[in-house]
């Protein structure tokens, strides 16, 4: 049978990185995704599926088609393979299995609805390699304002997001919760003329107090009317 190696090429041990069940398990991998990973160390399928589904896997797994060379343990190849497993997995499902890292990363899933929820899971699941992996993200949603990173205050510091964010201010009494996904960049638009990067940075940084992230207009509902015209405030107050 061929070893496991890292990807140094040297006999998998502790100092490549995660080595035990429950490790794994506290990180946020998947069950399914560990086992079709293994599955797959010095074996392939005929087809070359990389996503190969549990049942599926012991009916075509075959000791006699193992490669005789030493297998690879990729982490980042697993941590893909896990994203593509989250990104599959039942919405309701996979929103119960997020919820204790939104706990442990500070955030009460008590006082916000399940549909609520679902709809924020079901908006950055795709974000997410690990479980762990919402707890960067949950606060776009969940937080009052968010503090933006030095990447992100650094934009905003430019004129042209000065520019986007004065004109948010300005606009920011037009603001409803019924059409502020409909107005705020368009209107912020016709105010400043700004648009491509020069519009859409400012703004999602603004908003989400990151340079990236899901859809905005996706985003604005969930974050909702009251944080988003905080977030204005905040940066009004802190940038202009």
């Amino acid at each position: 049978m061929p070893l496991i190696m890292g990807n140094d090429r040297k006999k998998l041990s502790k100092r490549h990185g995660i080595t035990s069940v429950e490790l794994y398990r506290k990180e946020g991998y998947l069950p399914e995704a560990l086992m079709n990973y293994l599955g797959l160390l010095g074996w392939a399928t005929e087809s070359g599926d990389e996503i190969v589904p549990e049942d599926e896997l012991t009916q075509l797994f075959d000791l006699s088609n193992l490669g005789k060379s030493a297998a690879i343990f990729d982490f980042q190849k697993l941590k893909w393979m896990n994203g593509q497993y989250i990104r599959k997995y039942d919405l309701s499902g996979i929103t119960d299995l997020f919820i204790p890292y939104i706990k442990e990363s500070g955030f009460d899933t008590d006082s916000v609805t399940r549909e609520k929820l679902e709809n924020i899971v079901d908006l950055i699941r795709g974000n997410c390699e690990i479980l762990s992996d919402i707890g960067n993200l949950i606060g776009i949603f969940l937080n009052d304002v968010n503090e933006p990173d030095e990447n992100t205050d650094t934009q905003l510091k430019e004129d042209y997001a000065v520019e986007v964010i004065s004109a948010a201010g300005q606009i920011i009494d037009e603001l409803t919760e019924d059409n502020i996904t409909e107005i705020l960049v368009p209107r912020i638009k016709e105010i400043t003329g700004q648009k491509g990067k020069k519009l859409f940075h400012p703004i999602r940084a603004m908003v989400t107090g990151r340079l990236s992230g899901p859809d905005l207009d996706r985003a604005i509902p969930l974050i909702g009317y009251e944080n988003v015209k905080k977030r204005i405030l905040f940066c009004m107050e802190k940038y202009c």
